[in-house]
């Protein structure tokens, strides 16, 4: 059988009794400390560490955190700032906040009740005068074409009586000489046979010949006038001689169609600057703002009815079709990402996500403000780079602009590790 086994309890007196008997080496104080305060300073150091690992990785991994918890970007688009380009005063009808553009893109009327108009006046009369000449100067060309008609046609009237006139001369001069060779044949047949004198038959072949010559004149006489005749019907008058009938109407037809000429270009460069002129006048009496049809009026940034001067801001404009996010993020974020990348766009108060496209990104030391954005993002701070993010308008969005509103945006292409990658240059 087993030996008993005797238990005797802590603090007893035997057990008391035996620890008295057994040596011990060191004190039990000493042995007691040392190993306490070795695993202590291990723990410490062990704590401290993780903590520095822990802090580093958040350092590291902020920007990825911050941009994925806090919604600090905000709706925006691009603003468009419509300024003066004359001096005058503002049409009281001019642009209010929240309105849309009409599809004539009227937008604000500025008139300049005080243009000078005094190169306008000397324009038009210029061209009154151009006009009164030209008149002038048609009533003498037609005054001059009609005495010029008149002339033709007498002076072809003339020709043809002339014409009829040496027709018949021509005729009866025929007729003579027909006479005449029949009195000469005679006379020589007479004469042959003795019943006449030599005399008379010569007298008879001389008279012959005479008519011969007149012949022949009168052949040369109408040749001329008919070539006078053709002359005439092209505008050209001959006289007997061959020269012309007036040097001087024909100078003065000349001239006449030369100052018409100069006066119907002197009317045409009056009537060009005039034109040129009253555009200028009007544009420095009136100018029109206009605006893309259906944009939204965003700013009005002058009292309707107050006096500006060229180049003062009217008002601002945006674009109901083009949708922007601002978001605000990391240097280093915004050098991950590249036009196209893909985003998700959760706008405040909603529930669904939208998604967009990265347009543009800026670094830190070129972000875009309110003088291109009609909003910026209310979470940005310095040090902090720029993300602009399209997104396609919905119908509610074109009737009620959701520009300035806060919205949460997330790159699924741009990841915690990429953003350690990048921080630590690995």
């Amino acid at each position: 059988m087993p030996a008993a086994v005797v238990v005797e309890r802590p603090g007893s007196a035997s057990a008391i009794d035996r620890e008295r008997d057994v040596p011990s080496p060191l004190p039990t104080k000493s042995r007691l400390q040392r190993p306490t305060v070795t695993t202590r300073g291990r723990r410490r150091a062990t704590w401290i560490g993780l903590g520095a690992l822990i802090l580093f990785w958040a350092w590291i991994g902020w920007p990825y955190f911050h941009s994925i918890v806090v919604r600090d970007a905000a709706v925006t688009t691009w603003l468009n700032v419509a300024t003066a380009p004359i001096g005058g005063d503002l049409d009281g009808a001019a642009l209010r906040p929240g309105t849309a553009v009409g599809p004539d893109g009227f937008l604000a009327r500025i008139v300049n009740p005080r243009a000078d108009r005094v190169p306008l006046e000397r324009a038009l009369g210029d061209l009154a005068a151009a006009e009164a000449r030209l008149a002038q100067v048609r009533r003498a060309q037609e005054a001059r074409t009609r005495l010029g008609a008149a002339y033709a046609a007498a002076f072809q009237q003339q020709l043809a009586i002339r014409l009829a006139g040496e027709n018949a001369t021509l005729r009866y001069v025929g007729e003579r000489l027909a006479v005449g060779r029949a009195d000469a044949s005679r006379f020589s047949s007479l004469r042959e046979a003795g019943s006449a004198s030599r005399a008379d038959a010569e007298a008879a072949t001389a008279g012959v010949a005479t008519l011969e010559g007149e012949r022949v004149a009168a052949e040369g006489a109408l040749a001329r006038t008919e070539v006078r005749r053709a002359s005439a019907e092209r505008g050209m008058f001959l006289l007997d001689d061959g020269s012309p009938s007036s040097w001087e109407a024909q100078l003065d037809a000349l001239r006449v169609d030369q100052e018409f000429v100069a006066a119907t270009a002197e009317l045409a460069t009056a009537r060009a600057v005039a034109e040129a002129t009253r555009r200028v006048h009007e544009s420095q009496h009136t100018a029109i703002l206009i605006a893309p049809p259906g944009a939204h009026v965003w700013q009005r940034l002058v009292a309707p009815g107050a006096a500006v001067n060229p180049g003062t801001p009217i008002g601002a404009w945006i674009d109901p079709d083009v949708l922007l996010v601002d978001v605000p993020l990391a240097d280093v974020t915004a050098a991950l990402l590249r036009p196209g990348a893909r985003a998700n766009v959760v706008f405040e108060g909603e529930r669904h996500s939208r998604p967009g496209v990265v347009v543009l990104t800026r670094g830190s030391a070129a972000i875009l403000d309110g003088r291109e954005l009609a909003a910026v993002a209310k979470g940005r701070q310095p040090g902090q780079g720029q993300a602009l993010v399209r997104l396609e308008p919905r119908a509610e969005d074109r009737l009620q602009s959701p520009v300035g509103r806060a919205a949460y945006v997330d790159f699924p292409d741009v990841s915690l590790f990429s953003i350690i990658r990048a921080r630590v240059r690995w």
